[in-house]
């Protein structure tokens, strides 16, 4: 895996880049290097969830726990109610173990809100999503409603959801 801190630069921001919007769809730069980045899905990877301590950046202390982004010393505050897990398919599908119509069927990506230097929103690394997975509270039609964090219950706000089904 590469180390996208080093990517990231001294500005730490991603730029779309239209000479090779095709190909890399970003940039980072990094002093006078460009470095031009393809991912299947958005740049940024919250890799873990850390305790906040008191040498965290101010920006995040609000909060008892941070996101690492990609294994690196940068922090995004965790906010349990942003967590969106995405659906497969926003239509009504049939799951395959169900046999009853209308329950949607998750693809196992769930994503965080980021600041907007970073597009607005990162991705939760697979292991950690499968980690938090079981946290997350289910209507009937196995939609996402709540998220179980540390003995409190988040309702989730779902506001990535517009951003991430255009």
């Amino acid at each position: 895996m590469i180390d996208l801190t080093l990517q990231f630069g001294t500005d730490n921001s991603f730029i779309p880049d239209p000479r090779y919007q095709d190909e890399f769809p970003y940039v980072s730069l990094c002093g006078i290097e460009r470095n031009f980045i393809r991912c299947d899905d958005v740049p940024i990877v919250f890799t873990h969830i850390v305790p906040n301590t008191s040498d965290s950046s101010s920006a995040s202390s609000q909060q008892p726990f941070n996101l690492v982004i990609a294994f690196s010393d940068l922090l995004y505050p965790f906010i349990p109610e942003a967590l969106y897990m995405r659906p497969e398919s926003i239509s009504e599908a049939k799951d395959e173990e169900d046999e009853e119509g209308g329950i949607l069927k998750h693809g196992g990506r769930i994503y965080h809100p980021a600041d907007e230097r970073f597009g607005g929103y990162g991705l939760i690394r697979s292991t950690l999503a499968q980690e938090i997975g079981n946290f997350f509270v289910l209507d009937e039609k196995r939609l996402p409603v709540a998220f179980k964090w540390k003995g409190e219950a988040y309702k989730l706000n779902n506001q990535l959801a517009k951003q991430l089904c255009k």
